[in-house]
């Protein structure tokens, strides 16, 4: 019976070493019990020992009892000891503080799992909502854009109409904002998309020269670059470019933009607003 103990206890643990038992009782039957316990618990490959009365111990990589005496295997030769000469609780001692050493580092290595596992969660928990705040955010810049488009529009198609005289006319189809490039930190750049059409029969000369931007302080600018805007402008035809300028943020936005042409006479479009801003 206790030597199909011992079998079953090989096959179910999978360890390197195990006890076959033929003949226990009282002390003894006690003592084998708590090393088939401590054994059916066990991970790792570590050896049992053997404690002599004479104070000696010996390691084993199997042990076990048989005809009386305990057998230790070592390096795959069997040694045999009479129960006389072993030291039955120290032995069990040795055997209890192995397994308490096992039992802590199984817990030890369950905490440490516990632990990135919950950390693991907490971060796809945390990516999570960062994940949704991203979204609700975008979406709420989404909706204030849109708000500030609908609200936008009346001015923005007003702006769009042109102004004229009898020599040609100009609209306004955008005006860009964003931080001046330049070494000023508190400058903004107006970048103001504006469309020329000569109604003469005589060539009109465009040059960015020709435009002026008149500031929320009143203040009249020179242009700092442009784009599209130096042609010679046939009878009938039209040009669209962009022309920018630098200008104090704290003074505001632009609120008119000029044209004056020797030829072309004097156009001025008022009521500009910004229709996309930009932060860099």
């Amino acid at each position: 019976m206790t030597a199909k103990i011992a079998h079953n206890v090989k096959q179910d643990t999978n360890e390197p070493y195990y006890i076959k038992v033929k003949k226990i009782g009282g002390v003894m039957r006690r003592i084998v019990l708590a090393v088939l316990f401590a054994l059916s618990l066990c991970y790792s490959a570590i050896a049992d020992v053997l404690v002599l009365k004479d104070g000696s111990e010996i390691e084993c990589s199997a042990l076990w009892v048989e005809n009386n005496r305990y057998v230790c295997e070592r390096y795959g030769a069997a040694m045999f000891y009479s129960k006389e000469k072993v030291d039955i609780n120290k032995t069990a001692e040795l055997l209890a503080i192995k397994q308490a050493k096992i039992e802590k580092a199984e817990q030890e290595k369950a905490e440490r799992e516990a632990a990135i596992k919950k950390a693991e969660e907490g971060q796809r928990i945390e990516l999570q909502r960062l994940k949704e705040e991203k979204e609700k955010q975008k979406l709420a810049q989404k909706m204030l854009e849109e708000d500030r488009q609908k609200k936008l529009q009346p001015k923005i198609d007003n702006m769009n109409k042109d102004v004229s005289n009898s020599h040609c006319s100009m609209s306004v189809y955008a005006v860009h904002k964003k931080p001046s490039d330049s070494y000023h930190m508190d400058m903004c750049n107006y970048n103001i998309g504006v469309s020329i059409r000569n109604k003469s029969s005589r060539t009109l000369h465009v040059n960015p020269n020709s435009f002026t931007m008149i500031d929320g302080l009143r203040r009249s600018l020179r242009y700092e670059s442009h784009k599209g805007l130096l042609v010679d402008l046939q009878p009938g035809t039209s040009v669209s470019g962009f022309i920018s300028f630098n200008s104090l943020c704290k003074y505001g936005e632009p609120s008119e933009i000029v044209f004056e042409d020797i030829l072309g006479g004097r156009l001025v479009k008022s009521d500009l607003c910004v229709t996309y801003e930009s932060s860099r």
